[in-house]
């Protein structure tokens, strides 16, 4: 049985659509205190950073790439200690991310950006829209991490927790169990985890697979997972802070995510809503931790209606303020 037929049978519902996701995607690796890993989706117009979450990486982003960049100039950079990023020495706490995002803005976009992060990615995009306001012009958060992130609390996650306070042995500990699963293996779980596996394409599952595969081959591989997974929780763990930080946020922000999320509550993410009701928000009816994955299309629609009108209202904003600014300057002394 061939990767393609296994991956159908162990993810019910795997579609049998092919696309060529790669036609316009380039991979290049920038120098932010060692080399960082992004795919450039191409594209013309306001550029847009997408950010991947936990365990994830630039593949997260490849059913939406293509669409996307009908409009924008889209980058999708590996995090620190994720998909072809390594460590090499650094860290991937959620600060040393946000840093590192910071600076691809600043010394390579070179203009403020649409900043778009998911789950924890969408955590590191408050941190760093609340610390550098200059640098996003528009926030999306898709199923970000927030108070309380898992729906139901299990044995796993308790485990990943205590194995992440020491992150050396916990990433030790972590490839032998991937190691024993496989990159297969390991990918088609996550994906029964975080998706309702409606939309899912094979070439992206394989992609993903491949990514796995090549990760696993490297020296440490989930170090960086363990160490942004003990830096997630131990922030999400200080709800005042939390509630600080969404308050920073100055720019227009898309809050969107699943009905059917297993992985962040979808009652936390209300909450979140009613915190910041000036936020667009919006819910993908049958959708699980990753929207973009299982309905990119309806994802990428919410997403560009929500622009347009941020642009509409925008343009609106600034044709009013310079009539009246044109009315008190015609007014006599």
């Amino acid at each position: 049985m061939n990767v393609l037929a296994k991956m159908q049978k162990a993810i019910p519902g795997l579609s049998t659509k092919t696309f060529d996701f790669n036609s316009h995607i380039t991979f290049n690796t920038v120098n932010i205190n060692g080399p960082v890993h992004f795919a450039d989706f191409g594209g013309k117009g306001n550029p847009m950073l997408l950010v991947h979450g936990l365990g994830g990486a630039y593949t997260n982003w490849l059913a939406v790439g293509e669409n996307l960049r009908k409009n924008h100039k889209v980058i999708a950079p590996d995090l620190l200690g994720f998909g072809r990023t390594y460590l090499e020495g650094r860290h991937s706490d959620l600060d040393s991310n946000v840093a590192m995002l910071e600076e691809l803005i600043e010394q390579h976009i070179k203009e403020p950006v649409i900043l778009m992060g998911h789950s924890m990615g969408g955590l590191v995009s408050l941190k760093l829209a609340a610390k550098r306001p200059d640098l996003v012009k528009e926030l999306i958060l898709v199923s970000p991490a927030t108070w309380t992130p898992y729906a139901i609390p299990n044995l796993r996650i308790a485990a990943t927790f205590l194995l992440s306070l020491r992150p050396g042995f916990g990433a030790s500990i972590a490839r032998r169990i991937y190691k024993h699963a496989g990159a297969e293996g390991t990918i088609v779980e996550a994906l029964k985890h975080c998706t309702n596996n409606s939309e899912l394409h094979p070439e992206i599952v394989k992609a993903n697979i491949t990514l796995e595969a090549e990760r696993l081959g490297a020296p440490a591989p989930y170090r960086g997972f363990m160490e942004s997974w003990r830096s997630t929780v131990l922030y999400l763990a200080q709800p005042h802070a939390y509630e600080n930080l969404v308050k920073q946020i100055k720019c227009p922000t898309l809050l969107l995510h699943g009905t059917e999320d297993k992985i962040i509550a979808p009652k936390s993410l209300e909450r979140l809503s009613l915190l910041r009701p000036d936020w667009s928000y919006k819910v993908m009816a049958k959708a699980a931790h990753m929207p973009q994955l299982e309905n990119p299309v309806a994802f990428c629609d919410i997403v560009r209606s929500w622009l347009r009108a941020v642009e509409h209202k925008r343009s609106r904003f600034h044709k009013t303020t310079s009539i009246e600014g044109s009315k008190a300057f015609l007014i006599p002394g």
